[in-house]
């Protein structure tokens, strides 16, 4: 009754609200609106007077002094002005229907975070790099006096923290690199409860007793620091994740073992990172969604391309999206093996592939020397596809040098 209660006032709450500004948020016990600039008492006040008029109790009963009981009418559910306030971010949603409930960050008027969900900044365990990013760019949106300089001065800060990634931490050093970067997975059971369970904290745990002894492994809670690396190739992340203390004792035989590279020399952090997993697994960015949706172009902003749906002219449904949606999707996890991660986008892209180079050949025309017959044999997997190497690297090359003259009369992709 209570928790049914709360949801009808709430919905209530918001038709009245639409009626005066635009509600920003829902929460189970408020909700966060733009109003004019005027009196905020008002409102509050029909707020009030509405929850009195449709949900008081006519039905409440008191014991008196007399153990008799008395019948009178009783609300005592009342909204409280909380505000004003000078700045509310709201994150964008990636999907499409999707919608992102209590994540927000608040500013007053003196500039100071006042109220902040659902963030990685204020959880345990996330990467020190998403928290710090954050730390830093929710105070970029009180900056700038137009939407266009806010969302500039977002994005310098937002390619600062991408600059790292980019760069593969080459301007910082390796400790840094592993402090940013380091992930924190905790254990309630001890590790013989999980039994075949497959994950990166059971993994770096395994590892961990590899290397400082079964004793670590007896009790419950513990707690794991991890990275991901891209060795061994084509293994998922859970096989390639590896404890980040194996970098203060002597790492090359235990670094030599679990990335299955007996000859392997180069034992520095960063080149052995997997930075696209950091990259595009790890690091979540909310300018570009919000701002495409403002019809703002951030051309100072080099992050990844946005969610497809917030663009109309560019249908989820086409081929070339489609099959490029495949081939992101694999490369993250087939990172340097061009061989694996062909094989599994043909077998994940199936009749994709002729689709996308149909669609391709009838929008280029004769210029760009392609032909649909240099495609259909990567339509079906084939046994021999790793002797294919170079022919693959060749071809998908071609397609890129296709798809980019496409997109220079078409303007139908980001």
């Amino acid at each position: 009754i209570v928790t049914n209660t709360g949801s009808q006032i709430i919905k209530q709450a918001r038709q009245l609200v639409e009626q005066l500004g635009r509600p920003l948020e829902l929460d189970t016990d408020g909700i966060w609106a733009m109003l004019p600039g005027s009196s905020l008492e008002y409102p509050c006040v029909m707020l009030n007077a509405a929850v009195q008029e449709n949900f008081t109790n006519h039905q409440y009963q008191e014991v008196t002094a007399g153990q008799k009981y008395q019948m009178r009418s009783e609300c005592s559910i009342f909204f409280e002005l909380d505000g004003p306030y000078k700045c509310m971010v709201v994150p964008a949603s990636t999907e499409e229907g999707k919608l992102l409930k209590k994540r927000y960050a608040v500013f007053n008027f003196s500039n100071k975070l006042t109220e902040l969900k659902g963030f990685e900044l204020k959880r345990r365990g996330e990467l020190e790099l998403i928290k710090a990013f954050q730390s830093q760019v929710f105070p970029c949106f009180l900056e700038g006096k137009t939407l266009a300089e806010c969302y500039a001065a977002v994005g310098d800060c937002a390619n600062r923290w991408l600059d790292i990634l980019d760069t593969k931490g080459q301007a910082i050093e390796e400790e840094e690199v592993l402090a940013l970067l380091t992930e924190n997975k905790s254990m309630s059971g001890r590790l013989e409860d999980y039994g075949n369970q497959k994950s990166t904290s059971i993994t770096t745990a395994k590892r961990l007793g590899e290397f400082l002894g079964p004793k670590m492994l007896q009790d419950k809670g513990l707690t794991c620091k991890l990275i991901v690396l891209t060795r061994p190739y084509g293994e998922k992340v859970t096989e390639r994740a590896v404890p980040t203390a194996i970098f203060s004792a002597e790492p090359a035989h235990f670094l030599r073992k679990w990335c299955r590279d007996p000859s392997m020399t180069d034992l520095d952090v960063r080149s052995l990172l997997d930075w696209d997993y950091y990259r595009t697994r790890s690091v979540v960015q909310p300018p570009p969604p919000s701002s495409s949706l403002q019809r703002l172009t951030l051309s100072a902003f080099h992050s990844k391309p946005a969610s497809s749906y917030l663009s109309s002219s560019t249908p989820s449904t086409h081929p070339l999206h489609q099959l490029a949606l495949v081939i992101s999707t694999n490369a993250t996890h087939q990172v340097g093996s061009w061989s694996v991660l062909v094989r599994s986008s043909i077998k994940d892209g199936g009749m994709m592939w002729t689709e996308a180079m149909t669609w391709l050949l009838d929008a280029q025309g004769a210029t760009s020397g392609l032909k649909l017959t240099d495609w259909r044999h990567l339509s079906t997997p084939s046994t021999d596809l790793p002797k294919m190497t170079n022919h693959v690297v060749s071809t998908l090359t071609d397609i890129v040098a296709g798809v980019n003259n496409v997109l220079a009369k078409y303007d139908q992709f980001d």
